[in-house]
């Protein structure tokens, strides 16, 4: 008798099965699919091997064409290798391809989806967008802070030749170029700065490094449960147990600054041509946070919006042509 609810399920599963082959064969000109796929898991058997994934999917292309689908665990992927298909992906259809699916790394490190850079094209993406592009990213609000970073240079500048007539140790020039970099960023999005010597200073921002390091690492990790829905609790590799540490810690350092900035607001300190990204945010989103806005809390939007552009650190060729416009 046990077996009953259990035979009644599978019974169900295969009708589901059959139903979703029929009406994908009802529906129109389909994309060609790799055989070989497997229940559950589809081709992802076939992307794992030694072979590097590029050369796997070129395979592919030579037998299935320009454009084919594979199937990532429940979900459905095209696959477009074609110079014209890939026009057409970004311009005709661009509002097709714009969205993206919930992960776990957008659960835990991004707010649940307040953080807009890996979240789905839905209306709270497109208001965010908007107002990146017409208040943080404005060629106004940019040349209001142009003062602010000639300042940083100018400080890390005079920083970099005291350390050196200080110490005869060599300076590593890519560590100083990233500590500077950080500093730039982190002054127009929350008004910070850190200072890399032998303080508190100094152990707040290796911190803060190391958080981010490992952002940017677990943000582009392809957790099993984002493809094969229901087995997160698994946790096989250790990733969402990691990406939970991560969130917290990063949040640490988010909440630290927004509240220091709601402080700031309250003493009348923040002066209008210095506004930050988070300044700026705090003017857009009620400050108590209890109010949802799309269904996140205020906080929470500010954060991760925050953390969206921090995440936007300008590379070394970059910040190298910043210098030496200021030399």
């Amino acid at each position: 008798m046990d077996f009953v609810p259990l035979l009644q399920a599978t019974g169900i599963l295969v009708a589901l099965l059959v139903l979703s082959k029929i009406w994908m064969s009802k529906t129109g000109t389909q994309a060609p699919e790799p055989k070989g796929a497997w229940p559950i898991i589809g081709h992802l058997h076939l992307l794992a091997g030694q072979t590097p994934l590029f050369r796997t999917l070129a395979a592919m292309a030579d037998r299935h064409g320009p454009i084919f689908t594979i199937r990532l665990g429940f979900h459905r992927a095209i696959v477009v290798s074609s110079k014209e298909t890939i026009t057409e992906c970004f311009t005709v259809n661009d509002r097709a391809f714009m969205s993206r699916p919930q992960t776990a790394a957008l659960k835990y490190m991004g707010y649940n989806g307040a953080f807009s850079a890996f979240g789905p094209s839905d209306d709270y993406w497109r208001e965010i967008r908007k107002l990146t592009t017409q208040d943080l990213l404005s060629n106004r609000h940019l040349e209001s802070l142009k003062h602010v970073r000639a300042l940083d240079v100018d400080l890390s500048i005079k920083e970099l030749y005291l350390f050196c007539i200080k110490n005869e140790c060599k300076v590593k020039v890519s560590e100083w170029f990233r500590q500077v970099t950080m500093n730039l960023m982190l002054r127009v999005i929350a008004g910070k700065r850190y200072s890399f010597g032998d303080n508190e200073g100094d152990k707040e921002a290796r911190q803060f490094a190391r958080t981010m390091d490992e952002f940017m690492y677990l943000a582009g990790v392809s957790e099993c449960s984002d493809v094969i829905p229901g087995i997160e609790w698994l946790d096989l590799q250790g990733n969402v147990k990691a990406m939970k540490r991560n969130g917290k810690e990063m949040d640490y350092f988010m909440s630290m600054w927004l509240e220091e900035h709601v402080q700031s607001r309250k003493e009348g300190k923040v002066k209008k041509d210095e506004r930050d990204f988070m300044d700026v945010l705090l003017s857009c989103f009620p400050e108590d946070g209890d109010g949802l806005v799309f269904g996140h809390k205020s906080q929470d939007i500010i954060k991760g919006t925050a953390l969206v552009h921090s995440n936007s650190l300008p590379s070394l060729k970059s910040i190298f042509f910043f210098f030496a416009s200021h030399l």
